[in-house]
């Protein structure tokens, strides 16, 4: 398991769109998707939480923590 942590501003009207795609690129030119699955939360949602997203019998998980920064 692997941990990202990306920082993002919003303004108050933006949206948010959170997802992933993996594709499996083999040497002879055939790509295979293995997971692509996304959520979008509008503007105005309450978004602070744990998400799961999932494809193909896989899952990615997505902690959102909302700070206010200066």
């Amino acid at each position: 398991t692997r941990d990202h942590v990306f920082t993002v501003e919003l303004d108050p009207d933006d949206d948010l769109t959170i997802g992933a795609t993996v594709i499996d690129k083999d040497r002879w030119g055939s790509d295979e998707t293995l997971f692509s699955a996304s959520h979008t939360f509008r503007a105005g949602d309450t978004i602070p939480g744990r998400y799961v997203l999932e494809n193909r019998h896989k899952k990615m998980i997505v902690t959102i923590q909302v700070t206010n920064g200066q």
